[in-house]
């Protein structure tokens, strides 16, 4: 696992409990702290402004996915 640099959370503690959303295919930036920027391909499940919840496959990641900036977020 690699410590990701552009992780963000939502500015309301609540919204990482709003119920999943109907999958949308991303690409999310990601930026690891050694491996630097990659763009990868998930599903955003969750968002509330300006941050999204992206569910990714990635060994380097804790977990099943992670928030970013709606910025880093591109439909695939």
């Amino acid at each position: 696992m690699q410590k990701v640099t552009n992780q963000e959370w939502p500015p309301d503690p609540i919204a990482r409990y709003f119920p999943r959303r109907k999958p949308i295919a991303v690409q999310a930036r990601v930026d690891f702290e050694n491996d630097g920027e990659v763009w990868l391909p998930g599903e955003a499940i969750r968002w509330v402004r300006p941050v999204v919840f992206v569910r990714l496959d990635d060994k380097r990641i804790d977990g099943f996915g992670l928030w970013v900036p709606a910025s880093d977020v591109r439909r695939a």
